[in-house]
Formats: structure tokens, C-alpha cells, sequence
């Protein structure tokens, strides 16, 4: 899968559209609070083990911190962390907006005034006929 160079820091061992990209940026947007395993993967519509294991990994790496009685959560001092999430959600945002409505309105047969239609033809092929006498 592409990734937006922009978004891609050397410093952190994050791929956008992972679970592990899911989950750093759902703790790192919810920086106030810490989450057990479960919460976060009934969140992220994840397994237990899937998430469970990238938390494990997170934690081993200094990516999210863990409390005392299992809560895990995002990284205050981790400001490439932070500016990652920022850019993933910048990036969600801009696709999620509802595309501009064209508000041209559509050409529809049935309002062409036919008299009129008919007048210019006419005079079309009125012009037509003298180019063609000269």
C-alpha cells in the first residue's frame, strides 16, 4: 500500500492504514485518557490478540505507556507520535468531507424552447442557401 511521503517520519515504525497506525492514533487523539486492551479493539472493531499483541509492541518500543493496573494510553513526550496522528487525522478529515455539489443545473430536452429551436435552424439553412447562390 502507498503511503504520503509526508506522513512517513524515518523516526517512527508506523505504516498509515495498519491496526497498529489505528490504534497509535485512537490513543494519541485520547491522550487524556488510557484504555484497556478490550476497549480499544471493541473501538477499532480488533481482535483481543491482534490488539493486545501491537500494545505489547508499542509499549516494548516507548511508543504508548501502560498504568500499573493495564491501561494503556498515548505518550505526552512522543511529539513525532503526536504530529502523526495529526497529519492521519488531517488526511481523514480532508477525504471525509463531502465532495462539492456541482450546482449547475443539468440539461434537460424537455426545457429547450422548440420555437425558438426551429427559428435558428432556419435561419441556418437560410444562410446556408444564399452562401450557396453566391
Amino acid at each position: 500500500m502507498p503511503i504520503r511521503l509526508d506522513m512517513r517520519n524515518p523516526d517512527i515504525d508506523v505504516e498509515p492504514g495498519t491496526a497498529k497506525s489505528e490504534i497509535v492514533v485512537f490513543l494519541y487523539t485520547n491522550l487524556e485518557y488510557g484504555y484497556k486492551p478490550e476497549e480499544i479493539a471493541a473501538e477499532l472493531d480488533l481482535t483481543d490478540e491482534t490488539t493486545t499483541g501491537i500494545l505489547n509492541e508499542l509499549c516494548e518500543v516507548d511508543y504508548v505507556g501502560q498504568t500499573e493496573n493495564g491501561y494503556y494510553h498515548g505518550l505526552r513526550s512522543q511529539t513525532p507520535l503526536r504530529r502523526y496522528t495529526s497529519s492521519v487525522a488531517q488526511t481523514k478529515r480532508m477525504f471525509d468531507q463531502p465532495a462539492e455539489v456541482d450546482t449547475q443545473p443539468e440539461f434537460n430536452v424537455e426545457s429547450v424552447n422548440e420555437a425558438k429551436l426551429d427559428a435558428e435552424v432556419e435561419r441556418l439553412e437560410q444562410e446556408l442557401e444564399d452562401e450557396l447562390k453566391r
